[in-house]
């Protein structure tokens, strides 16, 4: 056996091992949090909203620790899927979550995720609104999922949005028109989370000068690639 060909091997047997490595670390967190959300879920998918990928853990875990998401955020996760990144992130940092999909069944998934979370981890389903914190009738979930379409729900109050290529690039730019006039209404700095930019997206943003890269995640040791799409990039609105 030739050297190119153990070493070929080898590279191979260790991206297999990466591989489960990951795979039992994301059902690992699954069990942990009480939900079920390892599978993909390509049904009901169209030309422009395309299916349900989850975030993997590891990268869920890296923008964690990166610092950019506080307590006293409130995350907008387009195409939630089954909810793992706002039951993820709730559960890492504390801090609110909206999680918006166009698929009604998969909203169902979620919710059930969510019920499930609580139950396993006896939390509160709801926190004090900031301006009146004392009015039991007034209180906010922590997460919630929403059956919308992306283009039509933004809240005022979200300051982090967050997307791993849940639709075309023509609803995007619908989205982010949204963002940019919940801006206008409501002034605030504004974050903006990608994970593993699709070519279609990689061909939109060179042509949207209204935002501004100001973190690159590199994530690509966490699956032993090379290819920089493993990677998280967090982007800010030009001002």
């Amino acid at each position: 056996m030739s050297e190119e060909v153990k070493i070929n091997k080898k590279t191979q047997f260790m991206r297999l091992r990466q591989f489960y490595l990951y795979f039992f670390n994301d059902l690992i967190w699954d069990l942990r949090l009480g939900i079920h959300t390892v599978f993909s879920d390509y049904r009901g998918m169209n030309r422009t909203n395309y299916g349900y990928d989850p975030t993997p853990y590891q990268v869920l875990q890296k923008l964690v620790k990166s610092g950019w998401i506080r307590k006293e955020d409130t995350l907008v996760d387009y195409g939630c899927g089954k909810g793992r990144v706002g039951i993820f992130l709730n559960n890492q940092i504390g801090c609110r979550v909206i999680g918006i999909d166009f698929n009604e069944r998969r909203i169902r998934q979620s919710n059930s995720n969510l019920i499930r979370y609580y139950k396993n981890k006896s939390r509160s389903l709801y926190s004090p609104r900031d301006d009146n914190e004392s009015n039991p009738d007034d209180f906010k979930p922590k997460i919630q999922f929403i059956h919308s379409k992306a283009e039509e729900y933004v809240p005022d109050e979200a300051n982090c949005f967050y997307f791993f290529n849940p639709f075309s690039t023509k609803i995007f730019q619908k989205v982010f028109n949204q963002i940019k006039d919940s801006y206008d209404r409501n002034p605030r700095k504004i974050y903006i989370f990608f994970y593993y930019l699709s070519r279609e997206y990689r061909n939109y943003f060179p042509t949207n000068n209204s935002l501004v890269l100001v973190d690159d995640i590199d994530c690509r040791k966490s699956f032993l690639s090379s290819k920089t799409l493993y990677k998280l990039q967090i982007y800010t609105l030009r001002e």
